[in-house]
């Protein structure tokens, strides 16, 4: 599948992963803003907008999400989503986020440029991590010294402290059809922010559970105020952060190609490959039947058909 950028009069295509996506793998998705603009920036009406439309689309597509962040640049999440449906949790979430936010900054331009990065997580011992690297990227970025810190939303009160936090739910359907009353009470609820355990966690309480997983990030947050200290760094502290305009970006944002897949072995990376590669074949052979006009192609388990401009 491609995308397509401008060229010098004619569209130049540009190819990005095919995604296969299976109801019970988990995934690690990144996005980033336009330019890695601040405009998640961390605030009370910009947190409220995020947990909102995440609890929406998590809700109306039944995804279970096991670690989220987000960054004034970008989000972070772990998920699995067992109706394999993540293209529509992803165009449902990212789409009526970018519209609010873009509403709270009073912009009207692109928030989200590119595709999620979804990349597959392949066992329980490298799911942890991931979970980990998440809740510790505030501190890695130098931004805060923890993830206790950071004023931006993430799983960190749910899934480390066992908080319960509810977020407002609006429904503007039925207010439009109301005809906009002034008084709004009626049209909202307040639904709350379900955090998953990991599969491998299960068997223990929700508070040994919460106690493991603040050990893990804690530990992982000393070696990062370490390396810091090594380096004569020092974290930008949370007063500036929510100081930040939303058109400041990054002065040298960090760059790194994007990971086949995530494996706590070079074997399990190296059966991926192997899968993958097969799954790409099968799906290119299927995709060139179904754009020469086949209408009965069947298409291997975790994808969908192409669009094309002539689609029916």
């Amino acid at each position: 599948m491609s995308s397509f950028r401008a060229g010098i009069g004619y569209l130049v295509p540009v190819p990005y992963p095919i995604r296969e996506i299976l109801p019970d793998r988990f995934y690690l998705l990144t996005c980033r803003t336009l330019e890695r603009r601040f405009l998640l920036r961390p605030s009370k009406e910009v947190n409220a907008i995020i947990g909102e439309w995440l609890i929406r689309a998590m809700r109306l597509y039944g995804v279970e999400v096991y670690a989220f962040v987000s960054m004034s640049s970008h989000w972070h999440a772990v998920v699995r989503c067992p109706r394999a449906n993540l293209d529509h949790f992803l165009r449902h979430f990212q789409g009526f986020l970018a519209q609010f936010i873009n509403k709270h900054w009073q912009r009207s331009d692109t928030v989200f440029p590119r595709r999620c990065s979804v990349e597959p997580i392949l066992d329980s011992e490298k799911l942890i991590e991931r979970i980990v690297y998440i809740l510790a990227n505030p501190a890695k970025a130098d931004l805060v010294d923890s993830i206790d810190d950071w004023p931006g939303l993430s799983s960190a009160p749910e899934s480390m402290h066992q908080k319960s936090r509810t977020f407002r739910v609006f429904d503007r359907t039925a207010w439009h059809k109301a005809g906009c009353p002034e008084e709004k009470r009626p049209y909202e609820k307040f639904v709350r922010l379900v955090i998953d355990a990991p599969p491998s966690w299960r068997h223990m309480s929700a508070k040994e559970r919460a106690a493991r997983l603040r050990a893990l990030v804690y530990a992982r947050e000393d070696e990062i105020r370490k390396e810091r200290k090594a380096h004569g760094k020092q974290v930008l502290g949370v007063r500036r952060i929510k100081e930040a305009s939303p058109t400041d970006r990054p002065a040298n944002p960090k760059k790194s190609p994007r990971p086949l897949c995530h494996a706590s072995t070079r074997e399990l990376w190296e059966e991926y490959r192997a899968q993958y590669a097969h799954f790409l074949n099968l799906y290119r052979v299927a995709s060139a039947r179904f754009r020469d006009g086949e209408t009965d192609v069947a298409f291997p388990p975790g994808s969908f058909p192409p669009w094309y401009r002539g689609a029916a």
